[in-house]
């Protein structure tokens, strides 16, 4: 009974963590950058690696870059959480958002703040 709840609450996580993926992306089209996308299968294939690190999003325009991480409720709580966004928060010369349902915000801010990193726009998704 264990493994099979687990494994729904991995399906579960999957699906909201690519649904963020597709939202953000979606937004980032339509404001006309060029984006790669990371899970998704997404047609321009997933970002470069930073670090060791590959975001879930890279939107470029123009001079622009905006790094996007999306995550769960779930994925707030892990210590891998953490350390990437600190690694790419400080990516220089680019933007840093996080996407995450809209009962996470608080909780992300959290994290954020604790661990002084900078995050430039939070977006939420009702899921």
């Amino acid at each position: 009974m264990n493994s099979s709840n687990n494994t729904m609450e991995n399906i579960d996580r999957t699906t909201i963590h690519n649904r963020l993926i597709f939202s953000i992306v979606r937004k980032l089209l339509s404001e006309g950058y060029k984006v790669s996308a990371d899970h998704i299968g997404y047609p321009n294939g997933k970002p470069e690696p930073y670090e060791g690190n590959i975001p879930d999003v890279i939107a470029k325009k123009d001079d622009e870059e905006i790094i996007v991480e999306a995550e769960t409720n779930e994925s707030l709580k892990e210590a891998t959480t953490k350390a990437q966004w600190v690694v790419l928060s400080a990516k220089p010369n680019t933007t840093f958002w996080i996407i995450i349902p809209e009962n996470s915000l608080a909780d992300a801010k959290k994290l954020a703040k604790e661990s002084n990193i900078k995050v430039d726009r939070f977006w939420t998704m009702k899921i």
